[in-house]
């Protein structure tokens, strides 16, 4: 099914974000500002939309500008062109899986602490106390 062109409020709606995001990745230079109809709307032509859906989906996922950017230089279809899409997709994903072992590490302390707080029947909160304590610098002695 072929694409019609669109405004940018359906073409917002199409992809499900908002209008503003087009906006900003037309101030990017992420893709060309489209040209307006008579009424002064901004219309998309479906190659714009496409390459809205790709910049959009690689945003969802996390991917940085930058990395978006680079994949939009490289041209579909090309077996040399995949391998280099390939490359960015695995240093961003080395990338999430790094964020993935923080927020795991992060999981597990707060797990310990609010497991702590669940045995304290009287005194101090664990939570308030140990929180109030963490990263401070060893007393010279």
């Amino acid at each position: 099914m072929t694409i019609p062109d669109m405004t940018r409020g359906r073409v917002a709606k199409l992809l499900g974000c908002g209008i503003e995001r087009l906006r900003f990745y037309e101030k990017t230079g992420l893709i060309e500002t489209p040209h307006r109809a008579a009424n002064g709307y901004r219309i998309y032509h479906p190659g714009q939309i496409d390459t809205l859906r790709l910049i959009v989906n690689l945003s969802n996922l996390g991917f940085p500008l930058a990395s978006i950017r680079e994949i939009l230089t490289l041209t579909i279809g090309n077996k040399d062109k995949c391998r280099q899409v390939e490359s960015i997709a695995e240093a961003h994903r080395r990338v999430v899986r790094s964020k993935i072992a923080d927020l795991e590490a992060v999981d597990s302390v707060l797990t310990a602490k609010i497991e702590a707080c669940r045995k304290t029947r009287s005194g101090p909160c664990p939570i308030m106390t140990d929180f109030s304590h963490i990263n401070q610098p060893a007393a010279d002695g």
